[in-house]
This record gives structure tokens, sequence and C-alpha cells, in this order.
């Protein structure tokens, strides 16, 4: 809904302010739903579908990107406005249809709501077929509570979900709860790996150069007209989405980093050597930002927002994947708003290099810090994160649930 009214106030915008205050609201909506959508696709997919399932996300939000574009070299911007505002509509009505995160629900207490929803996810089967993995679900909300609740010896007030005569109180020992899970290293561990990959990424995947694309495309002399270089780029990563969705089960999401950045670290080094030395064939230029961007489509465009919806744990998710997004979108405006201060200071060549630099310190951070996560469980990938220590309480936690019970 805010997304729509974001979109209709664009449509009607005649001064600055208006514009600033729908592209203010659009900004929020995008915001509001990153996290849920991400953390959503996490807990609803199978491990082996996962990856698959994330990036087929991806293509749709390129496939957006690039219709956006090219209805935009077709008609005004009014009229793109228009036009734009009913995909909203569309989306609230489909996301009616679809049940609530078995993940969410088991966290909740409401055991057969999540039995419901998973069989409606798993392709309307019967209770039988999603018996274990319901179970490997509530089994493992139960060990983190006790793993927490052992941590800190129960230093906050719980509330029983059943007292209904006091819900100001519930609620606000709910949201302390859901701060204390967040500020725990198990969640902070994995959203300082998320944070330097978002950051690094941006920078070499020249994200922030993008929204001036047609004056760069038009200084470089490039041979045909820039609005349809863009319209062409919106295409390349529409196909990197697909890529990405393809190789991701062969060279899994590691690999695929590490392929993805080296690849747009390169192709920004060259783009950097070709203004330095003024060669005069324009296609080159052209052909190293369209291979730029398709590499980063590739991999580390989609691989940190795939990551928010397994590397965080269930208590702490809600609040760790909203943080990550924002923080994403934080970084994007950054490397955008700084690129015209390094372009004013360093020339563009000297601009793009220096975002070449800090993707090359990506690729050795992630080489030291990254997990693989494709076809894992995310209880499988929950224990990377943990000490040595905690992985063994987890571990003893878990045996002694385990153990047969004499009679």
């Amino acid at each position: 809904i805010p997304q729509m009214i974001g979109w209709l106030l664009l449509y009607s915008a005649d001064s600055v302010p208006w514009l600033y205050t729908a592209v203010t609201v659009m900004g929020l909506s995008v915001g509001f739903m990153e996290a849920p959508v991400l953390s959503y696709i996490g807990e609803i997919t199978e491990p082996r579908l996962r990856g698959v399932l994330s990036s087929i996300a991806g293509i749709f939000l390129n496939v957006g990107i690039m219709l956006e574009c090219y209805i935009g070299a077709l008609t005004d911007w009014r009229s793109l406005a228009l036009i734009s505002a009913l995909g909203p509509v569309l989306i609230f009505i489909l996301l009616s249809q679809v049940p609530e995160s078995p993940a969410w629900l088991v966290y909740k207490g409401r055991v057969s709501d999540a039995e419901r929803a998973l069989c409606w996810l798993r392709g309307w089967v019967a209770p039988i077929h999603v018996s274990k993995e319901l179970s490997s679900l509530v089994a493992h909300v139960d060990q983190r509570n006790v793993r927490i609740v052992k941590a800190k010896d129960q230093d906050y007030h719980q509330v029983p979900s059943h007292d209904l005569g006091n819900q100001k109180r519930a609620k606000r020992s709910e949201t302390m709860q859901n701060i204390h899970y967040f500020l725990q290293p198990a969640t902070q561990r994995p959203l300082k790996l998320i944070l330097i990959y978002f950051f690094c990424s941006h920078c070499a995947s020249l994200i922030g150069v993008r929204p001036f694309l047609v004056q760069i495309f038009d200084s470089l002399h490039f041979p045909i007209d820039s609005k349809w270089v863009v319209v062409m780029v919106g295409t390349l990563q529409v196909l990197g989405s697909i890529g990405c969705m393809l190789v991701m089960k062969l060279l899994g999401k590691r690999g695929l980093s590490f392929l993805s950045m080296s690849i747009c670290v390169i192709c920004a080094v060259a783009i950097s050597v070709y203004v330095v030395l003024g060669v005069n064939p324009p296609w080159v230029p052209m052909i190293l930002f369209c291979v730029l961007f398709f590499a980063a489509q590739l991999g580390i465009g989609s691989i940190p927002w795939m990551l928010i919806s397994e590397v965080f744990p269930i208590q702490g998710r809600g609040i760790a994947g909203g943080v990550s997004a924002a923080c994403g979108y934080s970084f994007i405006f950054i490397v955008t708003k700084f690129y015209i201060n390094l372009e004013q200071w360093f020339s563009m060549w000297g601009a793009l290099l220096v975002y070449a630099v800090v993707g090359l310190w990506g690729i050795i951070y992630l080489y030291f810090c990254l997990p693989e996560t494709e076809g894992k469980t995310l209880q499988d990938i929950e224990p990377y994160f943990l000490t040595k220590r905690e992985r063994e309480r987890l571990e003893k936690s878990h045996s002694i649930k385990n153990l047969p019970v004499e009679i």
C-alpha cells in the first residue's frame, strides 16, 4: 500500500518537495518489505531449493528494473509512475493467498498452524509427509530457547503467552527479548559478515555509478543512444540473475561470490586503464561495463540478500534482517553520493579504481570469513557463527534431548 501511494505521489508531483516526499514513501515501503521477504524465503524453502528460489526472486527483481528502464525509454516519467502503481495492487492480491512462515509459527507456539502451513508449502500434502520436518523445526527452536536462557541465567522477565490480563507488559517483554536476541554474538557475527559483504559488493559492482550511466556513456562517446544502453544493462542484469540460478548448485554461494567479485574488479580496473590511456574504440568500455553488470548480478548482487535469510538464528532474524537491509541500502546511498566527490578528487578513472580496491579487499575478507551455505539447513548453518564453547553447549543440549526415556 505505501508503495502504491508513493507511485501516485510521484505521478502527481508538481514541486521538488513533492518529489522528495514520493521517493521517501517508496523508500520506506521497500525497507519495510525487504527483511520480511528475505526471511520468509529462507524459512519456507527446503535447503536443496533455497538457493534456486532466492535466485528466482532476484530474477524477478531485475525483470522489474529492466521493464522500468524499457518503459522509461518509451514514455515520460509521469506515465511510467502511473503504470508502476499497478504493480503493488497485483502483489497485494497474490500475497493474501500465501501462508505464514512455519518457523515463525513454531516460535510463537502455534505448532498446529505451522503444520498446516508446511502442508500447503510442500504441495498440499498430508501432515504425515511434513511430520519429520516439523519435528526438526520444533526441536531447533527449543534448543535455541534453552541455550539462550542458560547463557543469561534468565535475566529477562518471561511472560506466558496465555497472560492476556496484561498485554502491554507482555508486548514490552517480547520487544526486550527480541532486542536481547539481536545483541547476542550468534546474531552479531553473521551481521558483521553481511554488512562487510554489502559494502564491498556495492563498490565492486559499481552500483554507485549507475545513476550517472547516461552521462558516463555520453562522455565515452558510445556508438548507440545512451538510454538504450541503460536498457541493455538492465537486460544483462536479468541474464546474470538467471545465470546465478543455473550455476548456484555447481559453484555454491562461496565460489560464486569469488568469481563474480573478481570479474567485477578486473572490469573496473580495465575501464580505468581505458580512460587513462584514451584509447579510441568506444565499444571497449561498453563491453566492459556490460560484462561487469552481468557478473555483478551473477553473484555479489544477489548473494548477500540470500544470506540474510540463512545466517541469522530464528529469534534474532527479524531485527537482524531489517538492520541488514537498511544498512545495505544505506551503503548504496553512500557509494552513490561519494562517487561525485571521488570523481572530483581523482577523476572518473580514479573513482573506479578506488571501488575496485575495496572490491579486492572484499575478496580477501570473504575468503577467510564466508562459509558455504548452499544446500545446508538453517540448523546446520547456525553453528558456524558460534564459538567452540557455544557449539559444545548446543551439541550437549541436543544429545540430552535425544536420550531414550527409561520406563
